[in-house]
Formats: C-alpha cells, structure tokens, sequence
C-alpha cells in the first residue's frame, strides 16, 4: 500500500515534471531512491551471516564396559532460516538384556535449544527426541534367559553440556575446543530413556564422557 501510493505520487510528479528537464532528473532518482529503499529488507536478509556450530560427545561405562554413547548435534544458520540434527547412537549390553539404537533426527527451526557460545567455551543441548530402539529383557535368576527381540518407539531426553578445558584447534575446516574428563569442567548432564538414567558428570557414576564444542567461525 505503502509502494502503491509513493509510485503514485511520483507519477503525478513526473506528469508536472515533463516541461522541465531539471525535474524529470529528480524524478528519476527519486524512483531509483525508493526501488532500493524497499529493496533493502531483503538485501540485508541474503547478507546476514551464515555459520555452523554445535557439539560431540563420546561416553563409556567404565567399570562393565556395558554402555557406549556417541552424540552429534549441528545447527546450521542462514539468515533466519535454521536447522539442527541431532545423531545419536546408544549401546547397552549386560545380564539383564540389551538396549541399542542408532538414530538421525532433523528438525526444523531451532526447537532443541542447541548453542555454542562464540569463544567455543560452552555448548549445550536440551531436547526430547523419539527414537525407535531394539530391546531384550532377561532375567538371571536362577540362570540368565532372555526374551525376544522388541522394537518400539520410545522418547530420549538429552540435557548435556560441555565445558572445554583445552584451548582451540582447527580440524577439518572446523574451529574445535575440547571438554576432557575433569571434576569441576569437561561434560556434565544427562541422557535418559525410558528405563535408564544415564548420569555423564565425573565422579556421578561411571560413565565416563569427553568431547568438544566446534563452529565454522573463528572463536573470538
């Protein structure tokens, strides 16, 4: 409405402007002006950075050697648009059955609250995803016997984070601080499904957990 009625006016303008050549150069910027002025909000939206960031995330149970986790997420900016994938692969295996799933899950937007902070000091992941995970229960009492295999879709609640202890390192076109096993920083948080509630803090079980914050862009 607001073109509409500028274009208008300038045409009116450029009517009374045809007898003087002074004014038909006025009038011509005057349109140039205005094509760019409404033309900016787009500019400005193609020119906004672009950049990818997010974190990984190795963990083992030391004592059995009975679960192996690995954790993926990526957000990938451009503009306003977004979107994050979160890979997950989960392996537990002991006398009381086995649970195992291996899953990829794209989202759209920025729903799971994946950030890393600009120095790659700090990253963190809060989510709920639903996976589909192969399950076997076994009793062991008085022998080990186990059921059949069950498939099903289950929901996996994510909140971790990662305080790098190292400084930063240039890896694969990627900008990386490593969270090494440490008390006080390294990675903290917890993964759980629906029968399991797996702790990743030194010295909260164990579980031993090590990984890195990573971004496109330099760290300063």
């Amino acid at each position: 409405m607001l073109m509409q009625s500028l274009m208008e006016t300038l045409t009116t303008f450029s009517v009374s402007a045809e007898r003087c050549p002074m004014r038909r150069s006025i009038v011509r910027l005057l349109i140039v002006g205005a094509c760019l002025l409404f033309l900016l909000p787009s500019i400005s939206a193609s020119s906004a950075r672009a950049f990818v960031e997010g974190i990984h995330i190795d963990a083992i149970e030391s004592h059995h050697q009975s679960l192996r986790i690995t954790l993926d997420a990526i957000k990938r900016v451009d503009g306003k648009w977004r979107q994050s994938e979160v890979h997950i692969s989960y392996h537990y295996n002991y006398v009381d059955g086995s649970r195992d799933f291996d899953a990829t899950v794209v989202l759209s937007g920025d729903p799971d609250q994946l950030e890393v902070s600009k120095d790659l000091g700090w990253g963190g992941l809060d989510t709920v995803i639903q996976v589909q995970w192969r399950r076997v229960d076994c009793t062991i009492s008085p022998t080990r016997v186990c059921g059949a295999e069950i498939v099903e879709t289950i929901p996996v609640e994510i909140h971790v984070s990662l305080w790098a202890n190292e400084s930063y390192i240039q890896d694969g076109g990627y900008f990386k601080r490593n969270a090494h096993l440490d008390p006080t920083s390294g990675v903290k948080g917890t993964i759980q499904t629906p029968d399991r509630l797996t702790q990743l803090q030194l010295g909260l079980s164990e579980v031993h957990a090590s990984g890195y914050n990573f971004s496109d862009q330099f760290p300063g």
